[in-house]
């Protein structure tokens, strides 16, 4: 007599398995969900951001996202501390752009590019521990 693999049969238990064991509205024992937190104190557009020891920073943008000839956006840089919920204003860029690009690495943010109607060829580097552009 031949024996039969039943491969539906085995992929079926182990899906049951799975849910069974990984419940989807958990993570690491954390409940999942949106939580509401505080609003950015300066509401801009075409902003970006990086992450860093436990605060993001949101660089440039624009406040009221026009589409102006020669405009660069702004020069924000808004702190946002992650453990106790609020903002705060960093030295201001030394030049204003939106629609850029930001990575972090190590300590020092970096700024790429940007613009609108005229791209900015131009980078920046922020460092955080100094605060400094």
């Amino acid at each position: 007599m031949k024996s039969h693999f039943n491969l539906s049969g085995v992929i079926g238990t182990l899906t049951i398995l799975m849910i069974s064991i990984f419940n989807p509205s958990t993570a690491l024992g954390q409940a999942l969900g949106w939580n509401e937190k505080r609003s950015i104190p300066t509401q801009v557009v075409a902003q970006s951001a990086c992450f860093s020891g436990g605060k993001i920073y949101l660089t440039g943008g624009s406040i009221d996202g026009a589409l102006h000839q020669g405009d660069y956006g702004d020069h924000f840089l808004q702190i946002y501390d992650i453990q106790t919920d609020s903002w705060t204003e960093g030295t201001p860029m030394p030049t204003a752009r939106w629609m850029h690009g930001s990575a972090q690495v190590n300590s020092v943010i970096y700024c790429l590019g940007g613009g609108w109607n005229i791209p900015l060829a131009t980078n920046e580097a922020y460092d955080i521990a100094s605060g400094i552009w």
